[in-house]
């Protein structure tokens, strides 16, 4: 096949980039889960789901939020939408039931609009109000869930409303968690990038000048390539089944993406600063040839890698599936299969 060697090189860059990735993300998901920045993120976001600081806070006191959260009180880095639901209503129920007077008096007309109306008020703010009653109206359901009984069934049309809602707004969570977090990405690519002395320059170079190594290298990307695709890590919630467009799931926050040995050693064979420096030029015009190009190769390994490991998994099979539509002139021929075109004696 024509131009195999620059296909296996494109194989190599994949393949390296992939790794890196791998890295940027374990490292990434590492950080967000010692500063607890999913938990951090999810209460935000349920602060401007309610328009009301003091309902979110009162909210995550529920038994069924707070049992979500971490043993050392930090609060959960995910909520069910039906659990969110149950618990928005008994805590809406809970604080008319601790309002004043007049709301206390008419407990017993529970089911009533107005009642309704005024256990809503005793929740949140008027920005809460407005969007609830979008949400819910004024139905009978939830009027019925609002009762001193308790809650109504988890069933109830209505409740599914109030979670079609939370899911909706989830979602647009998981958009703004995910762009900030590109940006700890594109800062980690760069770190990973420096440290490892990841020149794709001269990654390129050495690929494409040792036969040997390239061949390895091809061999560890196909291994890799049967592996499970890397997951993207970075939404609070994902939506795997497309007939359930509400029915949300936590992300796995953490998954084990360790290097193999073979892995750790192609990359300690293309990478590294020891021979890199030892090698660099000492003439002024040399030595400034040289950094630009590090420069460059620096710049182009920090954006690759902030693509994300999906993306250069998704990359790496794409490639190898091009390879393996032909043979390299210099790849030898299984002599056990017939030559096209006779028969096998």
């Amino acid at each position: 096949m024509i131009g195999m060697p620059i296909l296996d090189v494109a194989i190599g860059l994949s393949f390296i980039y992939l790794l890196l990735a791998l890295i940027c993300s374990t490292v990434n998901e590492t950080i967000a889960g010692f500063t607890q920045r999913r938990a951090d993120m999810l209460k935000d976001g349920l602060g401007r789901l309610l328009q009301d600081t003091g309902l979110r806070d009162r909210l995550y006191q529920h038994p069924l939020i707070r049992g979500l959260g971490a043993k050392d009180g930090k609060g959960p880095s995910y909520i069910p939408a039906q659990t969110f639901a149950l618990a928005l209503m008994d805590t809406i129920r809970s604080t008319g039931e601790a309002g004043s007077q007049e709301t206390r008096r008419a407990a017993a007309d529970a089911d009533s609009p107005d009642t309704f109306r005024k256990r809503v008020a005793s929740a949140g703010n008027q920005d809460f109000q407005r969007a609830f009653h979008a949400v819910v109206g004024e139905s009978a359901e939830i009027r019925k869930a609002l009762s001193p009984e308790g809650p109504a069934s988890d069933t109830a049309p209505d409740l599914k409303k109030i979670a079609a809602w939370f899911d909706s707004h989830m979602d647009r969570v998981s958009g703004w968690y995910k762009r900030k977090t590109q940006a700890w990405v594109l800062g980690l690519a760069l770190a990973v990038t420096l440290v490892t002395n990841a020149d794709t320059v001269r990654i390129s170079r050495t690929l494409w000048e040792n036969p040997t190594l390239r061949s390895a290298v091809v061999e560890s990307a196909r291994a890799r390539a049967q592996m499970e695709r890397p997951e993207e890590m970075v939404p609070l919630v994902v939506y795997p089944n497309p007939e359930k467009p509400t029915a949300g799931e936590p992300v796995r926050v953490h998954k084990d993406q360790t290097l193999t040995d073979q892995e750790r050693a192609v990359l300690g064979q293309l990478m590294g600063w020891s021979i890199d420096l030892g090698s660099r030029p000492r003439e002024p015009g040399a030595f400034a040839w040289w950094l630009l190009t590090h420069l460059v190769g620096w710049f182009l390994t920090m954006i690759a890698v902030s693509q994300g490991a999906p993306f250069w998994f998704d990359t790496l099979n794409r490639f190898i599936n091009v390879r393996n539509a032909g043979r390299a002139p210099d790849e030898r021929r299984d002599k056990t299969q017939p030559v096209a075109g006779t028969q096998p004696s």
